[in-house]
């Protein structure tokens, strides 16, 4: 049996309900993809401007320093929060401005003519 066989033997209040039916499935193919829907809850923390995001060296454990801890120091020793781990981590201010250390290539060494036939 088709499709227009099936839709013959409908009543016209079914046939009306089939249309919209089919109307809103072309509009849903139409529209483009929506992105998934971020989770929400205490797996994940939000991105703070406010705190420094890294994770451990040794045991990659995750670990947020707040910017307030840093301000007006060259070094600050942090310690991995996992109880296992324990490596305390050395922070250090870098003495580069940002725009230069991310966009400037790194000068080439000096290369010396030395020949050896003598």
């Amino acid at each position: 049996m088709s499709v227009a066989d099936r839709l013959a033997g409908l009543s016209p209040e079914q046939r009306a309900l089939f249309e919209k039916l089919r109307e809103k499935q072309r509009k849903a193919a139409a529209r483009p993809p929506q992105p998934p829907p971020v989770p929400s809850g205490p797996s994940k923390s939000p991105a703070r401007p406010d705190a420094l995001r890294l994770k451990c060296a040794a045991c990659q454990t995750p670990m947020r320093v707040p910017l307030k801890v840093l301000a007006g120091k060259a070094e600050l020793p942090v310690k991995c929060p996992n109880a296992e781990c324990g490596k305390i981590i050395r922070l250090k201010k870098s003495v580069r401005p940002a725009a230069k250390a991310a966009g400037a290539p790194k000068p080439r060494p000096k290369e010396e003519n030395v020949n050896y036939d003598d």
